[in-house]
């Protein structure tokens, strides 16, 4: 017994001496920080992180021990752990600097496809509400070329009607100078009605490219002033001004279209323009500028960027009050590119339209 009692007695001695050294080794355990900072910077090389950073290791007892303690004190971000592997009361910190161009570098890749595809999306979005747009103008520009081609064509199909009638119904005593009258009337409806048929056969032309233009040289100052004493007639209430730095100036070109092409301008400034309309003709680098301007202020800058479009004309509701299809500036444009020149309309407190022709 007293054998067993002394084994006994050397096992709790070493058991107590065991234990003893354990709670001392974890009391008096603490955090290598060189290590620890060895391992952390081993940690961030293989994630690819280039980071300055700085760590503090607490304890509460000694004074706190850090490595790189000059980022710490410019360091903008920090995180702290207390846990329950480290040594109680103590902490481990972390300072690192901003970090934002390391995470912008990373995910560049995926922003700039992430961007182009949302600039895609609204690029996208526009063009259909552009598409959108013109296909709402070209409605209603078809519903106004339906319109006015109805409104045109009843009143002389309507005239030779009442015509017909009045020799059919009211002629009994066949009067030779009432049949002329309403023959004459017929005619003339029927004239109108054959106008505007060429009209629209002609435009037809000009987008089928068959268009031929018979070039020659003419005396463009006798065309223009004649264009202008025949409107001064028509419409004696405007004011008409020419003005030309040459008495002679020729140019190579179709005279019957020519013709026509100016005339519908000048046509436009007496149906829509003011009360003073000024034609002017100067010559400069071997080209002939023509400029067609009236007083008027009834053009808007988005209604100017439409005016040559085939069948656009100005919105009036559903006045008819001008006739016509919206097919003579159309008209213009394609004749005046046809002989290599060009058309703009500028608006500056009038409405001016300006030719160029290549000079003789």
């Amino acid at each position: 017994n007293s054998k067993k009692d002394s084994i006994l007695k050397t096992d709790s001695l070493f058991f107590s001496d065991f234990t003893t050294k354990i709670l001392l080794s974890i009391k008096v355990d603490t955090l290598d920080t060189k290590r620890f900072d060895k391992i952390l910077r081993r940690e961030l090389d293989h994630k690819e992180l280039d980071v300055s950073y700085a760590v503090e290791f607490k304890n509460g007892v000694d004074i706190p021990q850090a490595i790189h303690p000059e980022i710490k004190r410019s360091s903008t971000n920090i995180t702290c752990s207390n846990n329950s592997l480290l040594p109680d009361g103590s902490s481990l910190c972390l300072y690192f600097t901003n970090n934002t161009i390391i995470v912008l570098k990373r995910n560049l890749v995926g922003i700039l496809l992430s961007t182009l595809l949302v600039g895609s999306v609204i690029a996208c979005l526009l063009f259909l509400l552009k598409i959108i747009n013109r296909q709402k103008q070209l409605a209603e520009i078809k519903n106004d070329l339906i319109g006015n081609i109805t409104h045109e064509f009843k009143t002389p199909i309507a005239t030779i009607g009442v015509a017909l009638e009045g020799i059919q119904n009211f002629n009994t005593a066949n009067d030779p100078q009432k049949t002329k009258k309403y023959v004459q009337t017929s005619n003339e409806q029927l004239g109108k009605l054959n106008l505007m048929v060429e009209k629209l056969l002609e435009t037809a032309t000009l987008d089928g490219d068959l268009l031929s233009l018979k070039k020659e040289e003419i005396k463009l100052i006798e065309i223009v002033q004649n264009l202008i004493e025949r409107h001064r007639a028509l419409a004696p209430e405007k004011d008409f001004e020419f003005l030309a730095l040459r008495e002679n100036i020729c140019v190579k070109a179709d005279a019957l279209h020519l013709e026509n092409a100016l005339n519908n301008i000048l046509d436009n400034a007496v149906k829509y323009g003011g009360d003073r309309i000024t034609t002017t003709i100067t010559t400069a680098n071997n080209k002939v500028l023509i400029s067609i301007k009236d007083d008027g202020k009834n053009l808007t800058t988005a209604q100017a960027k439409q005016i040559f479009e085939k069948f656009y004309r100005v919105p009036k509701g559903n006045q008819h009050d001008v006739k016509g299809f919206g097919i003579g500036l159309y008209y213009t444009k394609k004749i005046i590119e046809g002989h290599n020149g060009s058309i703009e309309v500028i608006l500056k407190d009038s409405t001016n339209f300006k030719i160029t022709l290549s000079h003789g």
